[in-house]
């Protein structure tokens, strides 16, 4: 779990407006493992709730501020991933700010229809009667606006326990989005978004899927799996403690198995609780390398076929980027690439100011996309629930802490 704590910086007059990252300061951050909570989920609220006062209080002392309110991504699932029209009438002829509103809760609430709560409701195109491919009909003429929709919801009761374990901590939420989509903001060119590109946000225990095409974000989904699986993985094969299993799948396991790995050993060493000693054993390369392969193989191929069965995979291009702090795995990339068929690699973050570089790796994708997103939104995002509906809700992974108060 991380907490960044960023202030928006002035434009200055008589320039160019400059690229968004450019326009923040990440001014005190704090990090730590996350407790209480698996797949993006709470599992438990009081490790959960420990984990979050721990993480903000870390950011506080960095930036010398209090934090009372966050933005809030994670991992979480399943997602509801759906792509709709919605519409409304034009009583004034032309279009105005007012009617781009209406049609965009339209379309939110139409995604919402089944229960759920919209995250992200994102318009990759307008109609104004028979005219068609508009991408900003601000001002146009017609009797019918229409708005093609990406939303994304999730299971509302999920959403309440996060927000709940927020709040407990003694902070309220501003918005929630889906890791995934945030990833994808941070890592992604112009260029992928358009010709098309999948990103795989692998996280410590679910892997987020994004799909972005023609320059918009057209498909969101999670597998609940991740590092924090290849980690247990390798606990249970060789009967040790999770730290030393996570040391061990860190330093040595590849996705790759060379030749030379079968006979080059490791040594793993940890406490024998009944003995009171320290049991040292030798491991080869390749025995923790076939454990993370076969669990990554895993994964892949069920992002794959999720993307196949949602009919999303066609309009995905040629490119795979993958993200998180699970993506550094050695091989990893080269794998996906292999069962993918596609052109893999590693995404990192754009560079943010007061971002220290081992600190701005793939990681920190989801919260430096957060940044992203809400700066491209003009700093507003759903909370994702109806205000009465918030009463005593939060919680958790990697949230922006306190600049909407604190800069504007």
């Amino acid at each position: 779990m991380c907490c960044l704590v960023a202030r928006l910086l002035p434009l200055r007059r008589g320039r160019e407006a400059p690229a968004l990252t450019s326009r923040i300061r990440v001014i005190g951050y704090g990090y730590q493992l996350s407790r209480g909570i698996t797949s993006g989920r709470i599992s438990e609220m009081e490790p959960a709730e420990r984990t979050i006062r721990n993480v903000v209080a870390k950011a506080e002392r960095a930036a010398d501020v209090t934090v009372n309110e966050v933005y809030v991504t994670t991992g979480f699932g399943p997602l509801s991933s759906q792509s709709f029209t919605a519409n409304v009438d034009l009583p004034g002829g032309s279009v105005t700010s007012r009617d781009m509103d209406r049609v965009m809760r339209a379309a939110r609430e139409y995604g919402s229809r089944l229960g759920k709560t919209v995250l992200h409701a994102v318009p990759f195109g307008y109609t104004l009667g028979y005219e068609t491919g508009i991408t900003d009909p601000l001002g146009m003429i017609g009797d019918t606006l229409k708005v093609d929709v990406h939303a994304v919801s999730v299971n509302g009761l999920v959403l309440k326990n996060l927000k709940h374990c927020i709040q407990r901590s003694h902070l309220s939420v501003a918005g929630v989005g889906a890791s995934a989509y945030a990833s994808g903001m941070a890592v992604l060119s112009e260029s992928e978004m358009q010709n098309g590109v999948i990103c795989l946000d692998m996280g410590a225990g679910s892997t987020g899927i994004s799909v972005f095409s023609q320059g918009s974000f057209v498909y969101c989904d999670s597998v609940d799996i991740g590092g924090n699986h290849i980690t247990n993985d390798i606990a249970h094969a060789f009967s040790m403690p999770l730290i030393e299993a996570e040391r061990l799948k860190t330093l040595f396991a590849s996705a790759l198995v060379a030749p030379e790995d079968v006979c080059e050993p490791v040594i793993a060493e940890h406490d024998d609780d009944l003995e009171a000693e320290v049991v040292a054993r030798h491991i080869s390369k390749a025995e923790l390398s076939d454990i993370a392969r076969a669990r990554l193989e895993q994964t892949f191929v069920e992002v794959r076929d999720r993307l196949r069965a949602s009919g999303m995979e066609p309009m995905s291009g040629q490119r795979l980027v993958l993200t998180g702090g699970a993506s550094e795995l050695m091989g990893a990339v080269e794998l996906a690439g292999q069962i993918f068929r596609k052109q893999p690699r590693l995404g990192r973050p754009r560079p943010v100011a007061g971002l220290p570089r081992p600190e701005a790796g793939p990681a920190f994708a989801a919260p430096v996309g957060l940044l992203i997103h809400l700066l491209e939104d003009d700093l507003t995002m759903d909370a994702g629930v109806a205000p009465e509906i918030i009463a005593t809700s939060q919680g958790y992974l990697a949230r922006v802490g306190q600049w909407l108060r604190e800069s504007f």
